[in-house]
């Protein structure tokens, strides 16, 4: 949580005021991103490098789950959910969406946009 509360100041301190403070519910870490600060804005990711890995991760992985929605859109899932701005899709939105994630043609959309390092390897 330290890490977290660094990762805030540091923020704040390099541009970004509104940078969300860190909470820490069930022994995890969250950030309630608001409307007034988008993870992949130009100046969220100036601060983060210069506030070093932890604020840099948090605004990656929330960058790359936006990515990951965009990627499920553009191959046919039209209506998969973006995260919200928490950075989080749940299988209840995905669900309320009106997707079965079990169809072949969501499978084999998700496979295709699913990062590399995710994927299932390939067994002989």
């Amino acid at each position: 949580m330290q890490r977290a509360l660094k990762a805030e100041t540091c923020m704040r301190t390099h541009g970004v005021p509104d940078y969300p403070e860190p909470r820490l519910d069930d022994r995890t870490i969250t950030l309630l991103f608001t409307a007034g600060v988008n993870p992949t804005s130009p100046a969220v990711q100036a601060a983060a490098k210069k506030c070093g890995s932890q604020a840099e991760r948090q605004a990656g992985e929330t960058q790359s789950r936006i990515a990951f929605a965009h990627c499920m859109r553009m191959h046919g899932v039209t209506n998969f959910p973006y995260p919200t701005a928490q950075g989080h899709v749940s299988p209840a939105m995905v669900q309320a969406a009106g997707i079965d994630m079990r169809s072949p043609a969501v499978v084999q959309v998700l496979s295709a946009c699913l990062p590399a390092w995710l994927r299932p390897s390939k067994t002989p």
